[in-house]
């Protein structure tokens, strides 16, 4: 970024979408961007970096955006002998920014003798580009005030530009998003219909649309529909990387954890702004007995920068998991000076950890406040229920906790891993009304896993 420093979303997203445009040319290999950026971490110099990640060559350039207008410089270099293999300058109005994207995949596809066939229409209005990379940016970090400004600035930008299949993509993806979790967005769910017949109509090979309608079906707490939309998706774009995150997370859910992780793993490395994939393998990890992993991850900074609902939500649950009466006291005494959304339902799991009788009064919150709020939003109900579960096992309340997973299964639970692999249950097994739910949860499982297995290697 060669602009001022609040233009560095836009070259982040100029990156992204060069990149994208690069990996999708027959006959390139391109290194993912996290590969790329956790090397240039410690080696600036092009030539070395490029060595480093053992490729032929590499592709390095900035961006300037004055008033209306942008600039791009890019470059190919040899990593072999440091010569410039192909330089070029891209000059165009704002409006023109997917253009002037395209045509910078295309200089580097010629100059390595492959083909790029996608150009994008310049865009009418300069402002619309701008509302697409502010609206995925905000998207990117989750939870509901950022997913409401990501429906907010795309739906802006759909509205400006109705007929461009990239930000209609972003706007029905930050759609999905609002339902998933219940941002109380009005009408989210036809809006999301109406934008992805829309896109299917303008391009039916496009997976976008298949894979926000895969997201609704999920949190609507239908899987199998989910995993056939799903399916769908990963046909028309095997290494979609929202598309390879859903997969990971449904298939790390079905019990299938090694597999889900391989996958999560592929969108971190097509994406790697995805902190809820990387936040999604920190999960399986614990629930594998691999505490350090969070612990390191916690101590080391990495997770600085993920929304505090979703750190606080994965983080709580670790301390039940473990019962660490130590760090539930002391994330509690950090929670109470912190103003978040999830922080009531954080603030119950340490209670629970902590005294049994105080995990009563959790779970009556449970009830009142998340539970009964999120009727409409079956996948996130289910999400709370787990939580009631998980309170009552800590207590040592079997059957009130059993209760809950089937509260769980019926607004659409299909995660057996977390099932079988939760401490909190050991011993349950043994339970004759915890293997008949169990066995419920395990066939709907396996009628998931049927529908996804095979579509894309991890």
């Amino acid at each position: 970024n060669l602009g001022g420093p609040g233009d560095e979303y836009v070259a982040d997203g100029l990156t992204d979408d060069i990149t994208d445009a690069l990996a999708a040319v027959s006959g390139l290999r391109v290194r993912p961007r996290s590969t790329v950026a956790r090397a240039a971490a410690a080696e600036p110099d092009p030539l070395v970096l490029g060595r480093l990640v053992e490729v032929d060559v590499i592709v390095e350039g900035s961006v300037r955006r004055a008033g209306d207008t942008l600039r791009i410089q890019a470059r190919l270099l040899n990593v072999v002998d440091g010569f410039a293999v192909w330089a070029q300058r891209f000059d165009g109005p704002v409006a023109d920014a997917f253009r002037l994207c395209d045509q910078v995949s295309q200089g580097v596809a010629n100059a390595l003798t492959v083909q790029a066939d996608r150009e994008r229409a310049p865009l009418e209005n300069a402002a619309v580009f701008d509302l697409y990379l502010r609206g995925r940016e905000a998207y990117h970090r989750l939870w509901r005030p950022s997913t409401r400004e990501a429906v907010h600035l795309l739906n802006q930008a759909a509205e400006m530009a109705p007929t461009n299949t990239t930000i209609l993509s972003g706007y029905a993806m930050a759609l999905a998003r609002a339902v998933a979790v219940d941002a109380g967005e009005p009408d989210a769910r036809e809006r999301l219909s109406a934008v992805c017949d829309t896109l299917l109509q303008l391009n039916p090979k496009l997976a976008t649309p298949h894979l926000a309608l895969a997201s609704l079906r999920f949190q609507l707490g239908d899987a199998l529909g989910a995993a056939r939309s799903l399916r769908q998706a990963l046909l028309l774009a095997p290494d979609h990387p929202d598309a390879r995150e859903l997969l990971g997370r449904m298939l790390i859910e079905a019990g299938q954890l090694e597999a889900g992780i391989g996958h999560l793993n592929v969108a971190r490395s097509l994406e790697p702004a995805m902190v809820l994939a990387r936040m999604s393998i920190l999960r399986a990890e614990e629930l594998r007995g691999n505490r350090h992993l969070l612990d390191a991850a916690l101590q080391s900074g990495e997770l600085s920068g993920v929304d505090p609902n979703l750190l606080w939500a994965h983080r709580s649950r670790a301390v039940a998991w473990r019962r660490d009466k130590v760090a539930a006291a002391r994330d509690l005494a950090e929670l109470e000076t912190l103003d978040i959304e999830m922080g009531m339902a954080a603030k119950g799991t340490y209670m629970a950890v902590l005294d049994p009788i105080a995990g009563d009064r959790a779970v009556d919150i449970l009830n009142a406040q998340f539970i009964g709020q999120h009727a409409t939003a079956p996948r996130l109900r289910a999400f709370y229920c787990q939580l009631k579960a998980e309170f009552l096992a800590i207590g040592d309340r079997r059957g009130p906790a059993i209760g809950a997973i089937e509260e769980a299964f019926d607004s659409g639970l299909i995660d057996i891993g977390w099932l079988d692999l939760c401490p909190l249950f050991l011993g349950y097994e043994r339970d004759p009304a915890f293997l008949r739910i169990r066995d419920r949860v395990r066939r709907r499982a396996e009628q998931v896993v049927s529908a996804l297995n095979g579509i894309a290697p991890a």
